[in-house]
This record gives C-alpha cells, sequence and structure tokens, in this order.
C-alpha cells in the first residue's frame, strides 16, 4: 500500500527464498552421503548406540535397519535446524527494516526508508505501528520461554568445554581438542551475534518512539495525541513481558558469566582435590 514501486519478484524475500531452496537441495544429498558414508565406514565407534548392544544385535539385517533410522534422524534434524534458521532470519531482518520505516523527524544515515510519506502521517502510523506491535507479541509469544533454557544450555556448554580444555589439554588429543574448541567458539558466537541483534533492536526501537514523541504532528492536539499513544506503545523488543530484555550490556554480562563461571568451577574443583 505504501510501496508504489514494489515488484514481488524482486523483493528479497523471494530472493531468500530461492537462495534457501538452492541450499537446501545441494545439502541435503550431501548431507546424507557423508551420513551414510561415515556410518558404513565406522559403524563399530562408541558413539553410535549399535556398538554397545550384545552381540545378537550386531547382525547385518539389524545394523542396516539402524542405518536407515540413523541417516532419516539426522536428516529430520538438518531440515528443522534450516527451516528454523530461516524463518528466524527472515523474521529478524523484516522486523528490523519495518520499525526503520517509523522513525519520524530528521533522517538519520542508517535509516534508509522505501516507502512514502503517507505512512508515517498521523491518521495512518498509529494504526500501522499497533500492527507491527501486536504481530511481533504473537511471533516472540511462540518461543520466548525458549530464551533463557537455550542460552543457558549454551552457557554450560562452554563453562564445560573451556574447563576440558584447560585441566586436560595434557591428556587429549590434538582432534579432540580442537573439536570442543570449534563448539565452545560456535556456540559462543551463535550467542554474541543474537543478543548484539536483539541490544540493537531494542536501541532502534526506542529511537523510533522517540521520534514520534518529539516530531511536530502540525498541531498542539495532534502532538498530545501522539504523546499519549506513544506512553501507550510497547517497544518492539526481544524478552518476556517485563521480566527481562535483551539490551547491548546482555553481550558483556554473557561473557562476564561465561569468565567467572569457569574460573570457579576450576577454583571450586581445585580446593576439592586437594
Amino acid at each position: 500500500q505504501f510501496m508504489s514501486n514494489w515488484n514481488p519478484e524482486a523483493d528479497a524475500v523471494s530472493r531468500i527464498f530461492d537462495v534457501f531452496l538452492m541450499v537446501t537441495a545441494i545439502t541435503f544429498p550431501f548431507s546424507g552421503l557423508v551420513v551414510s558414508s561415515h556410518y558404513i565406514l565406522f559403524s563399530h565407534w562408541s558413539s553410535y548406540a549399535i556398538s554397545v548392544l550384545p552381540s545378537n544385535y550386531q547382525s547385518t539385517p539389524f545394523k542396516i535397519v539402524y542405518g536407515v533410522w540413523w541417516f532419516l534422524f539426522l536428516q529430520t534434524i538438518w531440515a528443522i535446524l534450516l527451516i528454523g534458521a530461516f524463518v528466524v532470519l527472515t523474521t529478524a531482518r523484516h522486523t528490523w527494516l519495518l520499525l526503520g520505516e517509523f522513525h519520524c523527524g530528521r533522517k538519520l544515515p542508517y535509516v534508509r526508508k522505501n516507502t512514502s510519506s503517507e505512512l508515517r502521517k498521523i491518521e495512518t502510523i498509529r494504526f500501522n505501528y499497533r500492527i507491527l506491535e501486536v504481530l511481533h507479541l504473537k511471533v516472540t509469544h511462540l518461543w520466548r520461554e525458549l530464551i533463557l533454557p537455550l542460552e543457558t544450555l549454551i552457557l554450560m556448554l562452554g563453562i564445560f568445554g573451556n574447563f576440558t580444555l584447560i585441566t586436560y589439554f595434557e591428556i587429549l588429543t590434538p582432534l579432540n581438542a580442537a573439536i570442543i574448541l570449534i563448539w565452545v567458539l560456535v556456540a559462543t558466537n551463535f550467542v554474541i551475534l543474537g543478543l548484539n541483534f536483539c541490544g540493537a533492536l531494542y536501541t532502534r526501537s526506542f529511537e523510533v518512539l522517540g521520534s514520534m514523541r518529539n516530531n511536530d504532528w502540525g498541531s498542539r492536539i495532534n502532538n498530545k495525541i501522539m504523546k499519549k499513544f506513544v506512553n501507550s506503545c510497547r517497544p518492539i523488543q526481544i524478552g518476556y513481558g517485563r521480566m527481562y530484555a535483551i539490551r547491548k550490556l546482555s553481550v558483556l554480562k554473557y561473557l562476564r558469566t561465561l569468565t567467572k563461571g569457569t574460573m570457579r568451577v576450576l577454583l571450586t574443583l581445585k580446593k576439592y582435590s586437594t
């Protein structure tokens, strides 16, 4: 409605979806080939549950059935991860762009508007911003309970990995140490990127609401109406109601907790070992 030159075929969502389908088409057969080849060559490894079963379950038909189940299980997990990543990235990108369209007043260098000025008139901006606010609440309501458990699990993974590398570095093989280090780095960077984006979204939301409050809407009555409207709005943020909201300082708090947790585990176990 507010983008006169909008072309659905040239929209970024269509391009991202095409890239997603291409990545899926390439990685699915390749990942399945890797999983199948690894199972065929190394099915005796202790990482496979079939290796700990009694000898009467080690027959070839049972190995084939287990291999098919293992292949389907990993392919399902991979599909869920791809779909989840696609949904999260698409939602985050569009929330960021849509929020910038409501910025009023002076143009900021990092806010690029693609809609007409009709969107930012007093007759339309209240209704459309309320729609964005309600949609955001509906979407975040589906997974906001998982934010803290997921962050805690990744934090425990980082503490465990740091403790293992520091304590048992001399007896670890280079391959095992590299695997643990890669897992810790990937998990920590994943959380840091997520917290950075959520903190930037929190800051941008308050900037947008502040621009609505301080903008000149043409008359004293309109200014009062917009100030009351802004006071009734909730910022577009990632969190759980009024319990917590992810801000820019959340990254530093997470890294501080990771460092202090690792040191406390090392000092505690050293104390009891002596």
